[in-house]
């Protein structure tokens, strides 16, 4: 993924996610890339004054135009294909989850 990309990515979920508490829209700044497996993303968002949310976001890439799935709905092939990038997946989750509650 080049950073063209993910800038497209991070603008397309802007439009996309709301905060919970207070119903405002996330500034890009406030959306903070983790990681990916295959066409899962995984975001942090930060809204001023409330607590970060984690999100997992699909993301599909139509003719170099990318969209978000607004309603993810996990199907067993998914969970299976999931469970699998996990085992291979290099990352580390402390890391991850540490850096949530330091941005």
């Amino acid at each position: 993924m080049n950073r063209l990309h993910l800038q497209r990515i991070i603008e397309e979920l802007r439009h996309s996610f709301r905060c919970p508490e207070c119903g405002e829209a996330y500034n890009v700044e406030a959306i903070h890339f983790r990681g990916h497996l295959g066409n899962l993303y995984f975001v942090q968002l930060n809204c001023p004054g409330h607590l970060p949310m984690m999100a997992l976001a699909r993301v599909i890439n139509e003719r170099k135009r990318f969209r978000i799935e607004k309603s993810l709905q996990l199907t067993a092939e998914d969970a299976s294909q999931f469970a699998a990038d996990i085992k291979q997946w290099r990352g580390s989750f402390n890391k991850l989850w540490s850096d949530v509650t330091k941005a």
